[in-house]
């Protein structure tokens, strides 16, 4: 799923990748799975972004004051233009309440409508986009513009 052969090597090259893509006025909403392990916290403080929120996910286990001194603020979703900004997509039920849906959780899967892509899910994993943060403006515009809304 990752073409580096030790977490060290894919963090230092994700690291590479945030800092040439987020510049460091930018404000980024991390949606969860921010470090598996405890050690691994720090490399966020090389990261040139001083304006992150973080999206819980279900791997993000850690004491809350671990996770402050890197994070403006830490929720459990977020919503911006009436799309929904979680670590899992929520249930198809749900979505009518919503433009769409940006998750993570899936890595490089898709949340299907039987044997097509759900357009009202758009994943911005790290696996689908050339392991670099994506811009949120670029995604709302993408969700509208896949639901013609």
């Amino acid at each position: 799923m990752r073409p580096w052969d030790t977490y060290e090597e894919m963090d230092e090259e994700l690291v590479k990748r945030f800092n040439e893509t987020v510049k460091p006025n930018d404000k980024l909403y991390i949606l969860g799975d921010v470090a598996i392990n405890r050690r691994a916290l720090p490399t966020l403080a090389r990261l040139h972004c001083k304006d992150m929120v973080l999206i819980k996910g279900n791997h993000d286990i850690f004491r809350l004051n671990e996770y402050t001194p890197y994070f403006r603020d830490i929720r459990a979703y977020h919503v911006q233009q009436n799309v929904l900004l979680s670590h899992i997509p929520i249930h198809p039920c749900e979505m009518s309440r919503w433009r769409g849906q940006l998750h993570g959780h899936l890595h490089s899967n898709v949340v299907m409508n039987g044997d097509v892509p759900d357009t009202r899910y758009v994943n911005v994993c790290v696996e689908r986009h050339d392991f670099r943060p994506v811009l949120l403006n670029d995604m709302i515009a993408l969700v509208k513009e896949l639901n013609n809304s």
